[in-house]
């Protein structure tokens, strides 16, 4: 094993650690392309890591400011990818982002709206609006979603509209599961405009005993990311036959949680957040990996072209 697949073997252990449902789904891709998600997925994982970890904000802010400032030196024939220090990602991860960004000429653009997504969460404000909430989402989870796509591509172009509609549907599923422990951390992301329309109190929010018409309020942004989710599918069109496979089953299995947070929403303030069934993992996952079942999957929304 040479050091480039070493440091890909350290980011898939990243991945393997953290348990996350994403994993299984990269098994879908050919070794390359599984390679680059192992190295995204750990870069955003050890982000996150560095925003919600214990250290004083002024830490975070400077390791995260680090991370931005190496991520300019990626294209630089000056500075080795192995090349690391005690703020800047661990060198095994640089290595192989550096190698990801070069293969599949991901625009470091992208990453670094990632990090300052994460700056936005270290320096936490509740989302006043719409336009807040969209502006948050579209920073930690489609910037993830359209490094992506540049990964799993068929040709050139991507289509960047979808994969950002796609992004802020995923993150708004993980927003509205949630509620309870994102208010446990301190944090609301629900619109304070969304609060004031149906009758709920922040400070009732935060303490985990919403008031007014907050069920109908997580109905509305549920609504909201179901569209989301409808326009994101598009990305489905412009990747390769393995990519699509894998993004199907990202997409359905978050789009199935989405309907389990919706249907479940009266627990949504117990300690216990809502998950899919094992039963419905299960049925998800035959059905990408079993070839004639996944050739019989329905597209489940009209592409928009």
């Amino acid at each position: 094993m040479n050091r480039l697949e070493a440091d890909y073997q350290w980011c898939r252990d990243v991945c393997r650690r953290s348990k996350s449902s994403f994993a299984s789904s990269f098994a879908l891709l050919d070794r390359p392309r599984r390679n680059a998600m192992y190295a995204l997925y750990a870069f955003s994982r050890l982000g996150d890591d560095v925003t919600d970890s214990t250290l004083p904000k002024a830490q975070r802010h400077e390791q995260l400011q680090h991370w931005r400032q190496k991520l300019t030196l990626l294209h630089s024939t000056e500075v080795t990818p192995g090349q690391s220090s005690r703020l800047g990602p661990p060198a095994p991860l640089w290595s192989a982002i550096a190698d990801s960004v070069q293969r599949y000429e991901i625009p470091i653009q992208y990453l670094d709206e990632m990090l300052v997504g994460f700056l936005m969460d270290v320096d936490h404000q509740p989302c006043g609006d719409w336009s807040a909430l969209r502006n948050y989402c579209y920073h930690v989870a489609s910037t993830v979603g359209i490094a992506c796509t540049y990964v799993w591509r068929r040709e050139s172009d991507i289509p960047l509209a979808a994969a950002i509609d796609c992004g802020i549907a995923f993150q708004l599923t993980n927003i509205l599961r949630d509620v309870a422990e994102d208010a446990r951390m301190g944090r609301r992301y629900v619109p304070q405009t969304l609060l004031d329309q149906y009758g709920v109190d922040h400070a009732r929010w935060m303490a985990g005993r919403p008031n007014g018409n907050w069920q109908d309020l997580i109905q509305k942004l549920g609504a909201e990311a179901a569209e989301h989710y409808e326009r994101g599918w598009e990305v489905s069109e412009a990747l390769t036959d393995a990519s699509r496979r894998m993004f199907s089953l990202i997409w359905r299995r978050y789009r199935c949680l989405l309907d389990a947070v919706l249907s479940h929403r009266a627990r949504l303030w117990q300690p216990a957040p809502i998950r899919l069934s094992r039963r419905t993992k299960l049925m998800l996952l035959t059905s990408h990996f079993v070839t004639p079942f996944y050739a019989r999957l329905p597209a489940p929304c009209p592409t928009h072209t």
